[in-house]
């Protein structure tokens, strides 16, 4: 408040009423040097500037750390992106070499959606397998067990033969091993496995004709093997041909392109948008100091303020009681002059003077 400065400013000011000019504590009419007690207001002032920047040099390691730090993934992923971009530009020049067009739109292959659907087809397969191991009379867990290898193999192989033929088929000898080895032992695997289900099938179908032969109205079903046989054979080949399309859809060379595309360009603004938010909160912090320093050099000031005008008034009473018939008008060349204090240009402009 006004009178807090005043209170303070005459605190200063005891020991200069009713003395002359050129004397201790008042600087004379014409000299421009400070009086003492503004150089006291203008040395606290600097020391509480100085106290503050020491404040924030210590707030601000965090904030400079974590933005050198994101910033350089942000330039990492710039670069990543420009890579995806050529290796996107390739393929699309290849698609267009072998198929004449070249496409408006590639959707990106979701990785999630692809464990989804085999995990889909996984489902299926289990029940089925399970249902051929019935004829040995394994305990209930043991034909689970098989059951769940027998998907999971199906649903890895199937993944690795999508893969080889896309890579391109037959292509080196280690292609073409993979290749036959994924195809011949799927195919001989399922033929087994739907001969175990069409057995364990006839031997309920034969169970229940023993059954509706003994009880009036009930018809007897005669199944055909060799149909029963093909239809289980064939579900099998359907489900193991959907996971390899599903797989050479996964590692096709465009849609790869296009993925690691939308992938880098996601990382890319993830980081860019962290990275504003930690420039904002670091001119935001610049300008608080900067509001605490300035309203710092205006209490100084105003307190300065006071003693000016008490220092005059002092001067008009001292010439009174010296009955001088001319006293001094105006103010003295000291008092055209207010405290000077060095704010932190970092703080007056934060986004060209902070380090960055």
């Amino acid at each position: 408040s006004v009178c807090y400065y005043e209170d303070v400013a005459l605190e200063g000011l005891k020991t200069i009423l009713l003395r002359t000019d050129g004397q201790k504590q008042i600087p004379s009419w014409d000299a421009p040097e400070l009086a003492p007690f503004v150089l006291e207001q203008q040395h606290a002032a600097s020391k509480t500037t100085e106290a503050f920047r020491a404040g924030f040099d210590r707030e601000d390691e965090k904030p400079y750390a974590k933005f050198s730090d994101t910033r350089e993934k942000r330039d990492e992923w710039q670069k990543r992106t420009d890579r995806a971009e050529k290796a996107y530009e390739t393929a699309l020049d290849h698609f267009e070499q072998e198929n004449g067009y070249r496409p408006a739109v590639v959707k990106p292959a979701s990785t999630f959606w692809h464990i989804v659907s085999m995990a889909f087809l996984f489902l299926i397969e289990v029940p089925l397998s399970y249902a051929a191991f019935s004829p040995f009379g394994l305990p209930a867990f043991m034909q689970l067990i098989l059951a769940v290898g027998v998907g999971l193999i199906f649903a890895f192989m199937g993944h690795r033969l999508g893969a080889l033929l896309k890579e391109g088929a037959f292509r080196t000898v280690q292609n073409t091993v993979w290749i036959i080895f994924c195809i011949a032992i799927p195919i001989f695997a399922m033929f087994g496995i739907s001969y175990m289900r069409e057995a364990y099938a006839a031997s309920l179908m034969k169970s229940t004709n023993i059954t509706n032969a003994i009880t009036p109205g009930l018809p007897i079903v005669e199944l055909n093997h060799n149909a029963v046989l093909l239809a289980f054979f064939f579900i099998n080949v359907m489900l193991y041909g959907v996971a390899v399309l599903l797989s050479m859809r996964l590692h096709d060379t465009l849609v790869l392109a296009a993925a690691d595309l939308k992938q880098a360009q996601e990382r890319l603004h993830d980081a860019e948008r962290r990275l504003r938010q930690i420039v904002s909160s670091r001119i935001k912090r610049a300008y608080r100091y900067f509001g605490y320093v300035k309203g710092v050099i205006q209490q100084h000031e105003c307190l300065v303020s006071v003693y000016k005008r008490k220092n005059l008034q002092a001067r008009d009473i001292s010439a009174e009681r010296q009955a001088s018939a001319d006293p001094k008008r105006g103010q003295p060349l000291s008092f055209l002059t207010s405290i000077d204090v060095e704010i932190p240009k970092c703080w007056q402009d934060p986004e060209k003077e902070l380090k960055w």
